[in-house]
């Protein structure tokens, strides 16, 4: 598997961040506290780019075939 470590470690590093944010609180806090949830979702964000980032560089025919999938106006007879 080639990978660049970097964007692993940054991996490790959005995981670190979310649970420290969150760390200590309970559903009922993390739903008051809106600087929480955005940053939370920031991380979820950045997250999801670099585990798009990887996946696209381990099986490049990927990004094609989600890219179609999510394309509107498919052809008739195709499911999502």
């Amino acid at each position: 598997m080639k990978r660049d470590d970097g964007t692993m470690l940054d991996i490790a590093d959005a995981l670190r961040k979310l649970q420290t944010f969150t760390a200590d609180m309970d559903e009922t806090a993390f739903r008051a506290d809106e600087k929480t949830q955005a940053a939370v979702l920031h991380e979820f964000m950045v997250l999801l780019k670099m585990v798009w980032t990887v996946l696209c560089n381990e099986l490049p025919s990927l990004k094609q075939q989600l890219v179609f999938l999510a394309a509107p106006g498919l052809p008739e007879g195709r499911d999502r």
